[in-house]
């Protein structure tokens, strides 16, 4: 049984970035708009790191893609993690654990899209926290976590057969 909890985590963060992916798609203008605000630090008024701005809006699509390109693969490597995982479902626990690692590539990318993309670029490098009206970075915070306590589980050595729905 909780081999099967680990999957639907596991499908159930893919169709989060799928989700996050098939917005920012439908929903180009604003969201173009946004990382444009974001990378040329238009609502940032700190002229000691203003250096730091990328104004070009050819950069704007640049980096919009690259999120996006990164979103759908996350996606794709936690759906693929999870099919793996439930082809191996029923095996020992070694070639189980095997089985996770195309889920570990899609969550520690997520991961690293939320702190590295948020945390660390948006909002330390160009200066988002300084702005209530754009500041995610508590969010990008809490889904991180969320994701790390998800592979803590996912990737935990704890016995998987120990519970099962039989009395």
């Amino acid at each position: 049984m909780i081999r099967y909890v680990k999957v639907i985590i596991v499908i159930t963060m893919g169709l989060f970035f799928a989700m996050i992916a098939l917005n920012n798609l439908t929903d180009l203008e604003t969201n173009l708009t946004y990382t444009h605000g974001i990378i040329s630090m238009s609502w940032i008024n700190n002229a000691k790191v203003h250096w730091r701005a990328i104004e070009n809006p050819i950069w704007s699509h640049i980096a919009y893609g690259a999120i996006v390109f990164w979103q759908i693969i996350t996606s794709l490597y936690c759906w693929i993690g999870a099919a793996v995982m439930l082809k191996h479902i029923h095996k020992d626990t070694q070639k189980f654990a095997q089985a996770k690692r195309f889920a570990l590539i899609g969550l520690t990318m997520g991961f690293t899209f939320f702190m590295i993309g948020f945390v660390v670029i948006a909002s330390e490098w160009f200066y988002m926290f300084e702005t209530e009206l754009n500041n995610v970075v508590v969010k990008a915070l809490l889904l991180a976590s969320l994701i790390i306590s998800c592979m803590a589980f996912i990737f935990s050595s704890t016995n998987e057969n120990a519970i099962t729905l039989n009395h």
